[in-house]
């Protein structure tokens, strides 16, 4: 089966350079390293070795953001298997249950991808700003 040629773009753009080789990192998709973020020895009373990790430099704030990338990577997957034949059809729509942050992570990077939107279920008392960006980012 082939890959339409928008797929094979999308299939193009998405490198992973490995899988949990930290000699060859895949995360930040920008600037992959390792550690991916930035770590920090802290002292904390009673406790010998205690590291900070700052997930605040990721693209949108949050450790969140590594589950994103790895939603992509699945979309990476779905494209090889069409690719393959073993799947026909357009790929499919993920969704989530979310308050704000893995919704808007994730559809951060469907949307830098070009991959399909994210359907989202939120509570009714969601705040009314983060149900806004949600739905502004594709959702």
């Amino acid at each position: 089966m082939t890959l339409s040629k928008k797929e094979e773009k999308i299939l193009k753009s998405i490198y992973v350079a490995s899988e949990n080789d930290p000699n060859k990192p895949e995360f930040p998709a920008d600037n992959p390293k390792f550690p991916a973020t930035p770590t920090f020895k802290i002292e904390v009373p009673g406790f010998s070795n205690v590291w900070l990790k700052d997930e605040s430099v990721n693209p949108t704030g949050t450790h969140k953001d590594r589950m994103a990338w790895e939603i992509v990577v699945t979309y990476r997957d779905f494209l090889l298997a069409k690719q393959r034949g073993q799947i026909k059809g357009s790929l499919p729509q993920m969704s989530i249950i979310s308050s704000g942050s893995a919704a808007i992570a994730i559809q951060t990077q469907l949307s830098k991808y070009n991959l399909p939107n994210l359907k989202v279920l939120t509570n009714n008392k969601i705040n009314p700003k983060i149900l806004k960006t949600i739905k502004s980012l594709g959702c």
